[in-house]
């Protein structure tokens, strides 16, 4: 038994060549028009500030042991130096 010649069998192996052929050219297409967005799509990024400072700490003792419970007065102060300096700021909590 011979086995059936399809109609236009070279006509199907020309398109399907094609249909690879510009399979191949849409995904270097595809993959240029990626990297082009994404290089130039780069954008500065900045957080945003903020007004206050949040600071946690403990209350302590002279001798190191932790405050007990209770009102205190407190006073935040920031210098210009480490050790000195001028305050540049102070504020108090009563």
């Amino acid at each position: 038994m011979t086995k059936p010649q399809m109609p236009h069998s070279g006509l199907v192996r020309y398109c399907l060549n094609q249909v690879y052929r510009l399979s191949g050219i849409f995904a270097v297409a595809l993959i240029l028009v990626t990297t082009l967005a994404i290089n130039f799509s780069h954008n500065t990024v900045s957080a945003a500030t903020s007004a206050t400072l949040n600071f946690q700490a403990r209350l302590e003792s002279t001798t190191g042991a932790i405050a007990p419970d209770g009102n205190y007065n407190i006073r935040f102060k920031l210098y210009n130096a480490s050790t000195g300096g001028s305050a540049l700021w102070t504020e108090t909590y009563q």
